[in-house]
């Protein structure tokens, strides 16, 4: 089913359908969080949806999910929503204390890879929170993702 759901876009499904496919995936597996994140790249403005509207779904689902689960989704869909168009997407459409729950529940549920971690420090660079940035720019040292930063 996530390959179906990122094909919506491939297929060129309109809203009505790929909201049908989100909900009957996510009734099927409510926490399985890729499901949300390739539907919030497909509610970007730059394919289906409009300004605000990812960032929007991101707090609905999250706060659907609640507690650390919760925060958890609100980050791993952040990192769709920020990253978009080049991330030149207003980062204030995001809750930047949900998104600093959302990655510790990341390190207390899951744990973390250079990736997540290198996609945290582009956030707290992109909300301008030096108190945070800086342990984490400390603890990727030179363990820094070409995917997060290009180069």
């Amino acid at each position: 089913m996530i390959t179906v759901t990122f094909c919506t876009l491939a297929q060129s499904w309109d809203a009505a359908r790929s909201a049908a496919l989100f909900d009957k995936a996510v009734t099927f597996e409510p926490t399985y969080f890729y499901f949300y994140k390739y539907y919030a790249n497909y509610l970007q403005p730059k394919w289906d949806g409009k300004e605000g509207e990812a960032a929007a779904f991101a707090r609905k689902s999250a706060n659907a999910i609640g507690g650390p689960e919760g925060d958890f989704l609100y980050f791993h869909i952040a990192m769709v929503v920020l990253a978009a168009n080049n991330g030149n997407v207003d980062a204030s459409q995001m809750d930047w204390a949900r998104l600093q729950r959302g990655y510790q529940a990341q390190r207390d549920l899951y744990g973390v890879v250079d990736f997540d971690i290198n996609q945290f420090a582009l956030m707290a660079w992109r909300f301008r929170d030096r108190d945070v940035a800086r342990p984490i720019f400390n603890e990727i040292g030179d363990k820094w993702s070409k995917e997060v930063w290009g180069n």
